[in-house]
């Protein structure tokens, strides 16, 4: 057998195989639409129902003299706010700090509590010391005040100034961590 007759039945074998691969997927194919038709032809469309709308019922609005859409009634009551959590962190700016207020408030583990002299205080740990604490000493350094003790959770009330230099109270709970090391 020479070269070039070789090379002719490889070649006339390859188109063969071409051929008889594309007839399959033109087989398939066809098959595919025919059964996608068969399906459109079978599904009815649905209609979706129609709901009558709601009727609106204004309401009459009984202000008693004070508009509550009045931007100076807003801005009163906003200054008020300030004035007083101004003062309060007047207040808690001139008291002396304690020793646990150098201290972010991310360092500390609330980890028990007990009962000594009858109050409840909490035992929290920071730098590996474990120091205790009762209702209205002060943690971290947003003048954070302990304002509950519970089994489980460490209450804190912090004065944080807002991006608009405001004064604002913030509460902080410290979840129960685990037992003394």
């Amino acid at each position: 057998m020479s070269l070039w007759s070789h090379h002719v039945k490889t070649a006339g074998g390859i188109i063969l195989a071409s051929m008889l691969l594309l007839a399959c997927g033109q087989t398939d194919l066809e098959s595919l639409r025919s059964g996608l038709e068969q399906k459109r032809s079978n599904s009815a469309p649905k209609a979706s129902q129609h709901h009558p709308e709601a009727v609106f019922k204004a309401a009459n609005f009984v202000s008693n003299g004070v508009d509550p859409f009045d931007p100076q009634r807003l801005v009163r009551a906003l200054q008020d706010s300030q004035k007083h959590m101004g003062a309060q962190y007047a207040i808690e700016n001139k008291r002396p700090r304690q020793f646990l207020e150098k201290y972010p408030l991310e360092t500390f583990a609330f980890v028990g509590n007990m009962k000594r002299e009858g109050k409840q205080v909490a035992l929290v740990r920071v730098e590996n010391a474990v120091h205790s604490v009762g209702l209205g000493a002060y943690l971290g350094m947003h003048s954070g005040k302990v304002v509950r003790i519970s089994d489980e959770e460490l209450h804190l009330r912090e004065l944080v100034q807002d991006s608009l230099g405001q004064w604002a109270e913030r509460t902080q709970i410290l979840q129960l961590q685990g037992k003394i090391p």
